[in-house]
């Protein structure tokens, strides 16, 4: 089901949506136990690998703050999660709103706070018979979500604002109540150990794979001869040569 909603295309993902995550790949092999650190942020390089800069000493606890937690097996990520501290007494049935902007290098993830964003919501509201606001059918939809909302260069994603069991307990990041995962991220190496993809997931009772990204090298070198994006809300696919 979809509609245009003052400029935005709206995509409301099924239950049943292809690229689903393979819950059994979070497992690190021979049981080993995954190294978990904290970063202000994800970066790029220009081949589009991540790069995970500014360490933080101190798990962010104020209201609005996000970071990322990335977990290591040996010297090498293996999975990270995008993580918003929410308010104490958050409204656990109003979704959150995440904006994936494209940089040119990959996409950064953090919530959708836009006046173009939160004027196109306004104008679909309606008013019942005595004035006050009623629900509207994209918010419906955000409450069972996801609902996507393509936008020039990036998408807006509605998810609700209740962490997944599942990601809990496969996660081993100690993620608290009043913090949300907005996606995560798992990182696939070839036969020589490079770096050979990504894949990111929205944190849905049904994960949704909504980004991968596939590093190609030449022969025996360690840098990506080109690096393919695919964006599957956009159905777009980029090229970093």
């Amino acid at each position: 089901m979809a509609k245009h909603l003052s400029g935005f295309f709206v995509l409301i993902l099924a239950a049943c949506a292809p690229h689903k995550a393979d819950l059994a790949a979070y497992y690190p092999p021979d049981g080993q136990i995954p190294i978990v650190s904290l970063f202000k942020n994800i970066e790029y390089d220009v081949h589009g690998k991540p790069v995970f800069s500014t360490a933080l000493q101190e798990r962010p606890s104020h209201e609005g703050e996000q970071f990322v937690v990335v977990q290591y097996v040996g010297n090498k990520p293996v999975r990270s999660f995008d993580i918003i501290v929410a308010p104490e007494r958050a409204d656990m049935a109003r979704p959150f709103k995440v904006i994936y902007e494209w940089t040119g290098k990959g996409f950064k993830a953090g919530v959708a706070s836009g006046k173009s964003f939160a004027d196109s919501v306004r104008r679909e509201q309606q008013k019942d018979a005595s004035g006050s606001p009623v629900q509207t059918g994209t918010e419906k939809a955000m409450a069972v979500g996801p609902v996507i909302l393509l936008s020039v260069g990036g998408f807006v994603v509605g998810l609700a604002a209740s962490i997944p069991a599942t990601v809990q307990e496969l996660a081993h990041a100690g993620v608290s109540a009043h913090e949300k995962v907005l996606s995560y991220t798992v990182y696939d190496y070839d036969g020589k150990q490079r770096l050979g993809g990504m894949k990111t997931y929205l944190p849905t009772d049904i994960s949704h794979e909504i980004i991968k990204t596939d590093f190609f090298y030449q022969d025996d070198e360690t840098t990506p001869s080109e690096t393919q994006i695919t964006s599957y809300p956009e159905n777009t696919v980029r090229t970093i040569p």
